[in-house]
Protein backbone atom coordinates (compact mmCIF):
# COMPACT_ATOMS: atom_id res chain seq x y z
CA UNK A 1 0.00 0.00 0.00
CA UNK A 2 1.43 3.41 -0.90
CA UNK A 3 2.20 5.75 1.93
CA UNK A 4 -0.72 8.10 2.49
CA UNK A 5 1.25 10.55 4.62
CA UNK A 6 3.32 12.25 1.94
CA UNK A 7 6.60 14.07 2.52
CA UNK A 8 6.51 17.63 1.18
CA UNK A 9 9.12 17.64 -1.57
CA UNK A 10 9.42 21.18 -2.91
CA UNK A 11 8.37 24.79 -2.62
CA UNK A 12 6.22 24.33 -5.73
CA UNK A 13 4.44 21.44 -4.07
CA UNK A 14 3.88 23.65 -0.99
CA UNK A 15 2.27 26.30 -3.19
CA UNK A 16 -0.06 23.62 -4.56
CA UNK A 17 -0.92 22.46 -1.03
CA UNK A 18 -1.73 26.06 -0.02
CA UNK A 19 -4.15 26.25 -2.97
CA UNK A 20 -5.79 23.01 -1.84
CA UNK A 21 -6.16 24.43 1.69
CA UNK A 22 -7.68 27.70 0.47
CA UNK A 23 -9.88 25.70 -1.91
CA UNK A 24 -11.50 23.93 1.04
CA UNK A 25 -9.79 20.53 1.04
CA UNK A 26 -9.15 18.62 4.25
CA UNK A 27 -5.39 18.87 4.81
CA UNK A 28 -3.23 17.64 7.69
CA UNK A 29 0.25 19.12 8.09
CA UNK A 30 2.69 17.31 10.36
CA UNK A 31 5.67 19.53 11.12
CA UNK A 32 8.60 17.24 11.76
CA UNK A 33 12.38 16.84 11.70
CA UNK A 34 14.65 13.92 10.84
CA UNK A 35 15.86 13.70 14.46
CA UNK A 36 12.34 13.77 15.98
CA UNK A 37 11.52 10.46 17.67
CA UNK A 38 7.99 11.45 18.90
CA UNK A 39 7.15 12.24 15.29
CA UNK A 40 7.07 8.50 14.58
CA UNK A 41 4.10 8.17 16.95
CA UNK A 42 2.33 11.01 15.16
CA UNK A 43 2.81 9.28 11.80
CA UNK A 44 1.16 6.14 13.19
CA UNK A 45 -1.84 8.10 14.47
CA UNK A 46 -2.25 10.01 11.18
CA UNK A 47 -1.89 6.83 9.10
CA UNK A 48 -4.57 5.12 11.23
CA UNK A 49 -6.97 8.02 10.66
CA UNK A 50 -6.27 8.04 6.93
CA UNK A 51 -6.74 4.27 6.65
CA UNK A 52 -10.08 4.47 8.49
CA UNK A 53 -11.37 7.18 6.14
CA UNK A 54 -13.31 5.43 3.36
CA UNK A 55 -13.90 8.69 1.46
CA UNK A 56 -10.14 9.14 0.93
CA UNK A 57 -10.74 12.91 0.91
CA UNK A 58 -7.97 13.86 3.36
CA UNK A 59 -4.52 14.95 2.23
CA UNK A 60 -1.65 14.66 4.70
CA UNK A 61 1.90 15.99 4.46
CA UNK A 62 5.06 15.79 6.53
CA UNK A 63 6.75 19.19 6.57
CA UNK A 64 10.42 19.07 7.56
CA UNK A 65 11.00 22.24 9.61
CA UNK A 66 14.67 22.38 8.66
CA UNK A 67 14.04 22.06 4.94
CA UNK A 68 10.92 24.26 4.90
CA UNK A 69 11.77 26.90 7.50
CA UNK A 70 9.56 29.50 5.82
CA UNK A 71 6.50 27.26 6.16
CA UNK A 72 7.28 26.59 9.83
CA UNK A 73 7.66 30.35 10.39
CA UNK A 74 4.41 31.09 8.56
CA UNK A 75 2.53 28.84 11.01
CA UNK A 76 4.67 29.81 14.01
CA UNK A 77 5.80 26.24 14.63
CA UNK A 78 8.17 26.31 17.60
CA UNK A 79 8.46 22.59 18.34
CA UNK A 80 8.11 19.24 16.64
CA UNK A 81 5.94 17.39 16.23
CA UNK A 82 3.23 19.95 15.57
CA UNK A 83 0.04 18.91 13.80
CA UNK A 84 -2.19 21.45 12.06
CA UNK A 85 -5.47 20.50 10.36
CA UNK A 86 -7.35 22.58 7.81
CA UNK A 87 -10.95 22.06 6.71
CA UNK A 88 -13.03 24.31 4.45
CA UNK A 89 -10.18 26.79 4.13
CA UNK A 90 -9.61 27.38 7.84
CA UNK A 91 -7.41 25.98 10.59
CA UNK A 92 -9.60 23.74 12.75
CA UNK A 93 -7.00 22.02 14.94
CA UNK A 94 -3.46 22.56 16.15
CA UNK A 95 -1.40 20.68 18.70
CA UNK A 96 2.27 20.47 19.60
CA UNK A 97 2.94 16.86 20.53
CA UNK A 98 1.19 13.61 19.69
CA UNK A 99 -2.56 13.97 19.12
CA UNK A 100 -5.09 11.22 19.75
CA UNK A 101 -6.99 9.69 16.82
CA UNK A 102 -10.33 10.98 18.14
CA UNK A 103 -8.98 14.55 18.25
CA UNK A 104 -8.01 14.36 14.61
CA UNK A 105 -11.29 12.74 13.53
CA UNK A 106 -13.31 15.37 15.42
CA UNK A 107 -11.30 18.19 13.84
CA UNK A 108 -11.82 16.79 10.35
CA UNK A 109 -15.58 16.59 10.94
CA UNK A 110 -15.84 20.19 12.18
Amino acid sequence: MPEMLKELASTDEWLSVKKLISGGRKVILVFTATWCKPCEAVYEVIEAVLESNPARDILAYKVDVQRFQEVALEYRVLSVPTVIIFNEGRMVFRVAGVPREDQIINALQS
